[in-house]
């Protein structure tokens, strides 16, 4: 070990992204001998200062790490169809079996590959969503990493019917129209808020207003609402400057109402969900059925663009192949 501080920081940065079965020491020794002697001879003494000014020449840690494992690979290439077509499989029958385990409100093990607990509500298995899908694409991963470290060349199996060609995700331009069109109802939805105080009421006559809720209901909302439509409004902006990002964008935004609808279940106002019964019949389950049932809506459209993603990726990575 060399007395030189700056060296050793630098050594043991590599060290991070040196990935490699034995020789790693034998490794680092010969890039700290190489630098030394290359500070030697460019600069006649070996100091804190001089050292600095030769690693700053050498190169990041990732790039000289990554000199030492060329023929090294954690996953081979050639599996990244297989990585994207087997962990959409198993997200396919993880997440089902989520689906399953919430309506029977049961508690689900496959031992020793997942473990699904049971749930009270809906948000508990919107929540489960995201960290299924990261741990079956670990579990992928784990698997064509040990199928990559085996010296024997080994087939992984592949459907027929998945040699098609996948057909492209069609991704309509956003239009100025439409763009036009968001923001006037955007300002209409505005000004009923701002005259009516809400954004959920009856009349009968065209004169008389009645609102569905109590006040803290129907500020809350009439708010989600409002949000939810600037949210749109943003999103579709951001399209006209890469329209490439689309089914992302509408991912993000899915999370983000999701997020909304998940505060607004866990509103601490008390009754805040509660309806007026001036009108004269009743509608206590109005709100909460709204929630939830806004709530599914997205979490399914989620779900399937998540795997217009994945489709996505299928046909880049085919198109790739017949270049």
């Amino acid at each position: 070990m060399s007395k030189f501080k700056k060296l050793e920081d630098y050594l043991e940065e590599i060290d991070h992204y040196l990935v490699v079965e034995k020789g790693g020491e034998e490794i680092l020794s010969e890039i700290r001998s190489h630098i030394l002697e290359k500070t030697e001879n460019e600069y006649g003494e070996l100091t804190e200062e001089s050292v600095g000014k030769t690693i700053a020449g050498y190169g990041s840690p990732r790039e000289v790490a990554e000199k030492y494992l060329e023929g090294y690979q954690l996953i081979a290439p050639t599996f990244k169809k297989h990585l994207f077509f087997y962990a959409g499989i198993l997200f396919a029958v993880h997440y089902g079996f989520t689906i399953l385990s919430f309506v029977l409100h049961l508690r689900v093990q496959m031992f020793p590959f997942f473990l699904i607990p049971r749930m009270e509500n809906i948000f508990d298995l919107i929540g489960l969503l995201p960290m299924t899908l990261v741990f079956d694409i670990g579990l992928v991963g784990i698997i064509l990493y040990i199928v990559t470290q085996e010296k024997k060349e080994v087939k992984l199996p592949w459907p027929t019917f998945s040699r098609r060609t996948p057909k492209k995700v069609e991704i309509k331009k956003p239009k100025m129209i439409y763009l036009f069109l968001m923001f006037f109802g955007f300002c209409l939805v505005l000004y009923i808020y701002f005259r009516f105080k809400t954004l959920f009421f009856l009349s009968f006559d065209f004169k008389d207003y009645q609102p569905l809720f109590n006040q803290p209901a129907a500020t809350i909302y009439s708010l989600m609402v409002i949000s939810m439509f600037g949210i749109e409004i943003i999103a579709y902006i951001i399209r006209f400057f890469n329209n490439n990002l689309t089914l992302w964008l509408k991912l993000v935004k899915n999370g983000i109402y999701l997020l909304i609808l998940w505060f607004i279940h866990n509103y601490p106002i008390e009754n805040a969900l509660a309806v007026s019964s001036d009108i004269g019949f009743d509608l206590s389950l109005v709100g909460s059925g709204f929630i939830w049932g806004l709530t599914l809506i997205i979490a399914l459209d989620s779900l399937h663009v998540i795997f217009k993603i994945f489709r996505q990726k299928r046909a880049q990575l085919k198109q790739q192949e017949t270049v």
